[in-house]
């Protein structure tokens, strides 16, 4: 007897959408920041002056740091599937299964996650994904109003994740 529930989970809901934006801002940061990190050095370097050698030495790391800054906050993702929900972080990958999700819902207005999805997990914890706040609405190719005019307003993520949870509590995942 074969199950009807497949087993690979599928994929309901990703943002970004676009999957390409990782691969963009490497390319701008190898193609654009480590050229002019490197020119920065080259010309401290050639200044003949220790104050110059060690300030262009200094703004080409500094180059070098916000250009892996911005490849890393580029790498955050929120994906909804058929076994829970995935958050790719800065550094890190968390995966929620459905039966560890308690509730589903917009978060509150805080200073690094304004409005994101909260995902209250079982043992009371919570999870804000960065990538479905209001800070990367447009990222996320949504309008910045997409959070509404009060900010309260769910989003297309938020609303995949409630229905995504909702199918599972009726079952339609399986347990």
């Amino acid at each position: 007897m074969s199950s009807s529930r497949p087993s690979t989970p599928v994929v309901l809901f990703r943002a970004p959408e676009r999957p390409w934006s990782l691969i963009v801002a490497i390319a701008l940061a190898v193609l654009v920041l480590l050229p002019l990190a490197i020119l920065v050095a080259v010309l401290g370097a050639t200044s003949g002056s220790t104050a110059g050698i060690v300030l262009g030495l200094v703004a080409g790391l500094l180059i070098l740091l916000v250009s892996c800054m911005f490849v890393i906050t580029m790498r955050q993702r929120f994906t909804v599937t058929t076994a829970g929900i995935e958050v790719a972080s800065h550094l890190s990958t968390r995966r929620l299964p459905w039966s560890q999700i308690r509730l589903v819902r917009v978060g509150p207005a805080t200073f690094r996650a304004p409005r994101a999805t909260e995902i209250v997990l079982a043992d009371g914890s919570t999870v804000r994904p960065p990538a479905t706040s209001m800070n990367f609405a447009l990222w996320r190719g949504e309008m910045p109003t997409a959070h509404g005019a009060d900010g309260t307003s769910p989003t297309r993520c938020t609303l995949a994740a409630i229905d995504a949870h909702r199918r599972y509590l009726a079952g339609e995942f399986g347990r």
